[in-house]
């Protein structure tokens, strides 16, 4: 495994989960955020299908690019539709990704909003939320389901670190 790929809908806790994790256990982890990926790499993306979808390509190669040179990656993307992941999966490498679903009900997402895309979305500034106004698919082959709105940050970064360290044996 060299990269761990988050997925799950805006304001579920990816992007914390990862910086935590990082923090906690591997300091030397890469984070590649699909949001600063979209405003360093891809500025003028929005958040239509096509939009999507080249930034997670832009994000995979990133990642493998990042792998090959021999650094773990964490990469923090919606992803939402099974299309897109499988995309990354393609360019990174099935084998080479543990993906990590970050499970959590829109309710609580919304009322988190770290990045201010609900506000956005609901002043019309914005479409195409997952969860929303396009659907979520939710990965049935995900790795490991992580549910941030029932369970504490601590306990989902120590659950992600154990199950890593059973895929490792």
């Amino acid at each position: 495994m060299k990269t761990i790929w988050f997925t799950g809908i805006s304001g579920a806790g990816k992007t914390t989960l990862a910086k935590q994790y990082r923090s906690a256990y591997n300091p030397y982890a890469v984070l590649v955020d699909g949001d600063e990926v979209r405003k360093i790499m891809n500025p003028t993306l929005g958040y239509e299908n096509n939009d999507r979808f080249r930034n997670v390509e832009t994000a995979s190669r990133m990642c493998k690019l990042i792998n090959e040179d021999g650094h773990i990656v964490l990469a923090t993307l919606s992803s939402p539709l099974e299309e897109q992941r499988k995309r990354a999966f393609n360019i990174i490498g099935r084998k080479n990704i543990f993906l990590v679903y970050v499970s959590c009900g829109i309710e609580t997402a919304i009322s988190r909003d770290p990045k201010g895309l609900y506000a956005k979305y609901y002043k019309n500034e914005i479409t195409n939320m997952a969860g929303l106004d396009i659907p979520y698919e939710t990965p049935d082959d995900a790795d490991l389901v992580l549910n941030t709105e029932f369970f504490d940050i601590q306990t989902c970064i120590k659950t992600l670190h154990d199950s890593l360290l059973k895929r490792r044996k």
